[in-house]
């Protein structure tokens, strides 16, 4: 959905973000979100759930393109956020990542669902994690904005 792309590069902009994470990095909204956000500035992390899907991406022209199944995902995707100093996280999925999303979200940062493509609820999230590193959870309806 565009309006979907176009609102969730809104609200990072909104929230002074230099750049941002996505889940579903590889989808179609995934994409669209990834070029509005190189557009207007932003860098775009496109979390994908394979190797074949982060060299496609990237032969597609993706910077920033990290898999969520490699063992070292939560430690890589924080360094990555770091590196380019995003401070929000979007999420479409849900479900047990979501624990792996947190922990791997730099201190002070957003957590932003957007969907629910798993049917699961949250889990694995670190109280103690959320708690001392600041970290938010916020929701992203495209009706509202």
């Amino acid at each position: 959905n565009p309006f979907t792309a176009s609102g969730i590069v809104d609200m990072a902009i909104s929230l002074n973000a230099k750049a941002f994470a996505i889940t579903a990095g590889n989808s179609h909204v995934g994409k669209i979100i990834s070029n509005i956000a190189k557009d207007k500035g932003l860098a775009c992390i496109s979390i994908v759930r394979s190797d074949e899907k982060l060299k496609e991406m990237e032969s597609e022209g993706f910077k920033f393109v990290i898999n969520s199944s490699k063992e070292t995902f939560v430690e890589d995707l924080n360094k990555l956020m770091i590196e380019v100093e995003a401070n929000i996280l979007f999420d479409t999925l849900a479900g047990s990542i979501v624990g792996k999303l947190m922990k791997a979200l730099p201190k002070n940062g957003i957590f932003v669902n957007f969907g629910t493509q798993t049917h699961e609820p949250y889990s694995g999230i670190d109280a103690t994690d959320m708690r001392w590193g600041n970290k938010e959870m916020r929701n992203f309806l495209v009706g509202p904005w």
